[in-house]
């Protein structure tokens, strides 16, 4: 498991002063970096090769500034080419703010094909399984 603390910007809120919903999605890929790594140690934009396949995001309470927000993120399904990285948002006080996951593949992008992961990438995928307690479940 991962966790990433994050002080909301006051850039982050919308006319509604709140945090803006595409801002969730900023927050999963900031707090994915260090995953990232394991791909690709200097995340050099010439070495890359990880893609998105989806994402998603369920919004459970308001974000606003100048909150500290943790972002919780864990592995919860490893395939040939793809893992599932989970997300959970929680505030100081431990209340979830949301909740979300992101599909992502390994890719060869000059054949433009999927790969498979290299063992020594799911074994340090396979450490990080295990989620925080009390996060909500996807709807």
């Amino acid at each position: 498991m991962y966790t990433y603390d994050l002080s909301v910007r006051f850039s982050d809120c919308d006319a509604l002063q709140h945090v803006n919903n595409a801002v969730y999605f900023t927050y999963f890929e900031t707090a994915r970096s260090e995953l990232f790594q394991l791909f690709n140690q200097n995340l050099s934009f010439e070495n890359w090769n990880i893609i998105m396949a989806s994402t998603r995001c369920e919004f459970l309470e308001e974000i606003h500034f100048p909150q500290t927000v943790t972002v919780v993120s864990w592995i919860s399904r490893i395939g040939r080419s793809s893992f599932v990285v989970e997300h959970a948002i929680h505030d100081e006080s431990g209340h979830w703010k949301a909740r979300g996951n992101a599909v992502l593949l390994q890719y060869d992008f000059k054949n433009k094909t999927s790969l498979p992961l290299e063992d020594k990438i799911r074994h340090e995928l396979l450490k990080h399984q295990q989620g925080p307690k009390g996060v909500p479940e996807l709807r």
